[in-house]
């Protein structure tokens, strides 16, 4: 018979396996999505511009917080393409982004891990380059890498935390073990 002790050891070590960076870097992934497009949105002074915005996110990286896999560091590149108009013409900037937030592990009863995702930060690390100097100032105006910010902010928060990505940040334990129980019979190994 197990003690305590061991049965907690046991609990946990399992949760570090099913907790790896890489997987809950894979749940990030999913939920945010292969692209994040926005716009047209009316911007600079009574809405005289709009900007429409594609966003690529890039490889997701996690990692622990102090050395425990409950609460990781999650962050996400994204590659920005925004488009301003104005007065009839168009000027495309690109432009870089560096999301990040943390996600917490909590078990549920009865075998169940949820991820939660703090939103993402009111300050997101934007750089948006103008292909020329009057663009630049054009983009100053508009405050285009002011606006792109808030835009993919809202946009990864909605897809991080929103109702449509609970099934994502709900992994059953019971479900994955059958899986691999399946699996495991399949290969003739009993």
């Amino acid at each position: 018979m197990l003690s305590e002790r061991e049965r907690l050891g046991f609990v946990e070590g399992m949760l570090r396996a099913v907790a790896q960076p890489r997987r809950i870097a894979a749940v990030v992934e999913r939920m945010v999505g292969g692209c994040v497009e926005v716009g047209p949105v009316g911007v600079g002074p009574g809405g005289l511009g709009s900007v429409s915005m594609v966003g690529i996110p890039g490889a997701v990286q996690v990692g622990p917080v102090d050395g425990d896999l409950s609460e990781l560091r999650v962050g996400v590149p994204v590659r920005v393409v925004l488009e301003l108009g104005v007065a009839g013409t168009r000027t495309r900037f690109l432009g870089a982004a560096w999301v990040q937030t943390r996600v917490r592990l909590v078990p549920e009863p009865p075998c169940a891990l949820v991820v939660r995702v703090a939103p993402v930060a009111a300050r997101l690390p934007i750089r948006i380059a103008a292909p020329n100097p009057a663009a630049g100032l054009l983009g100053s105006v508009f405050g285009v890498d002011r606006v792109a910010a808030q835009l993919l902010r809202e946009r990864i928060n909605a897809a991080l935390t929103g109702a449509g990505s609970m099934a994502v940040r709900r992994i059953d334990l019971v479900s994955l073990l059958d899986g691999g129980w399946a699996a495991h019979l399949a290969a003739g190994v009993a």
